[in-house]
């Protein structure tokens, strides 16, 4: 089992029962990678550029300003925010420390956190004061506006609701991605009536630590994206997402 395979399955099962192709939204790393990106270009995937994968050392150590009283705001010393950073941009800890939003950049050697550390590596990291790394805030909108397009078309697009591959037993949570292009699309041609079916697929491998393990592709019910819920979309698209 890998992020590969599950795509490869997904695409291949599905035009196998529907006679229809899955474009596959990709990491842009991926897709722009030597071998990958022949692959990815021949299926017809759609990269998406994701902040993580555009994580850089920057020069500098940062540690909380306040802790525990304040556990947003991040003090840098021979830092360099107003030029490194931005708002919506990402802090990226090391040793598995996770990765936090910024909210704001105060200055070139404060900044503050859009949530708390949630991890006890990253929390015991900024107590002691660690190195960092950080990704520029990514805007997404032609993306999204292309795959409006697509679904408007007739197009399948095929998305991993959690944002990435693991190989925990559980789902972990998803982003809402899958939300955004299904609401989005419908309430861009709300005029037109254009509903939107989300079908969840879910693949389960007998022995997903092993070469050539068999699998099964098992689709759910559709969760159809009505006209009314474009109407919610374009009144409160958080509310509606």
């Amino acid at each position: 089992a890998n992020q590969y395979l599950d795509a490869a399955i997904a695409t291949i099962v599905t035009h196998e029962v529907s006679g229809r192709q899955v474009r596959m939204i990709e990491a842009a790393s991926s897709y722009r990678s030597k071998w990958m990106g022949i692959w990815s270009r021949w299926s017809g995937a759609i990269p998406v550029e994701r902040p993580q994968d555009l994580l850089k050392s920057k020069p500098g150590t940062i540690r909380y300003d306040d802790y525990p009283n304040d556990k947003l705001t991040v003090t840098g010393t021979g830092t360099h925010f107003t030029t490194d950073s931005q708002a919506k941009g990402l802090l990226g800890l090391p040793k598995s420390g996770g990765q936090i939003k910024i909210a704001k950049v105060l200055s070139d050697t404060k900044l503050v956190l859009a949530g708390p550390v949630m991890t006890e590596a990253g929390i015991d990291l900024l107590k002691k004061g660690t190195t960092y790394k950080l990704a520029p805030r990514i805007d997404n909108h032609d993306l999204f506006d292309n795959v409006f397009n697509e679904l408007h078309g007739g197009a399948i697009i095929g998305i991993a609701p959690e944002g990435g591959s693991h190989d925990r037993p559980q789902l972990i949570d998803l982003k809402p991605g899958v939300a955004i292009m299904a609401l989005g699309t419908v309430a861009k041609y709300l005029e037109e009536g254009t509903e939107v079916s989300i079908v969840p697929c879910g693949l389960n491998y007998f022995h997903p630590h092993k070469f050539r393990s068999r699998a099964v592709a098992e689709y759910g019910k559709p969760i159809v994206v009505t006209r009314e819920m474009g109407e919610e979309y374009k009144k409160d698209a958080r509310a509606a997402v």
